[in-house]
């Protein structure tokens, strides 16, 4: 496509940088923000409806305080036992203790098929870009690139990471913002080719690998545990949004 709008990450040159190192790229989708919010939990579970008429795409963090997740906040997914999600065509439920905090979004992208969202302007100012082939005056929200109204999820920093792991190691990395991150993290053992969530047990290695992972202030933490010596390659995305 010789037309549309790019912006490159600091240190690319926009002309030549890679998809991965741009910020922004006409026809490139990002996960716009439907709601969020913060909440303590008081009874199991917290309902939030969101009546987008379809099951949207979500992300969930659970702070446990001095809990299973070590002063950190956890990403709520898996088969981690001190929080748990599911969202259906009318509303997110969160499973957690009472007194946890949690932090959550919810995204306009579908995770099934539905009726597009009417997506009203609130504002007679802003930017919006549609996706090629849409007319930017009528696009709704899932056939635009950008909107500048709506909240994006935004990625602080990424990398992939190996290390031999005996029967424990713990990945730190420390990622320099002013707040608790949301992240998502995933995982590959002895170069399978095969890439696991956080709390899922790998299955192909016969060494059980399990990653488990929290954010504090300072660190994202990746914890990994197995049953006999192997290489774990984590691959890790700390957003700047926060995840309480």
């Amino acid at each position: 496509m010789d037309y549309g709008i790019k912006v490159s990450e600091d240190g690319f040159d926009v002309k030549t940088a890679d998809d991965k190192n741009l910020s922004l790229k006409t026809g490139f989708s990002l996960l716009n923000v439907c709601q969020e919010g913060s909440l303590t939990v008081n009874e199991t579970p917290e309902v939030i409806s969101h009546n987008l008429g379809y099951q949207p795409q979500f992300l969930v963090w659970v702070d446990e305080g001095s809990g299973i997740k070590i002063d950190g906040t956890g990403l709520a997914t898996g088969m981690d036992t001190f929080g748990t999600a599911f969202i259906n065509t009318s509303d997110l439920n969160i499973y957690a203790e009472d007194g946890d905090g949690v932090r959550y979004y919810i995204f306009y992208e579908p995770l099934t098929t539905g009726s597009s969202p009417v997506i009203p302007s609130t504002n007679n100012i802003g930017i919006k870009i549609s996706k090629d082939g849409y007319d930017v005056k009528t696009a709704n929200i899932l056939q635009q690139t950008f909107n500048s109204e709506k909240n994006s999820i935004k990625i602080a920093l990424s990398d992939i990471s190996s290390h031999t792991v005996n029967t424990t190691y713990n990945f730190l990395v420390s990622h320099g913002l002013n707040t608790t991150p949301g992240y998502l993290i995933f995982f590959e053992v002895d170069g399978s080719g095969k890439w696991w969530s956080e709390n899922e047990i790998d299955t192909l290695s016969g060494k059980n690998v399990k990653l488990n992972s929290w954010t504090t202030s300072s660190q994202l933490v990746a914890s990994v545990t197995s049953t006999a010596s192997c290489t774990v390659k984590i691959k890790y995305y700390v957003l700047a949004d926060p995840a309480i």
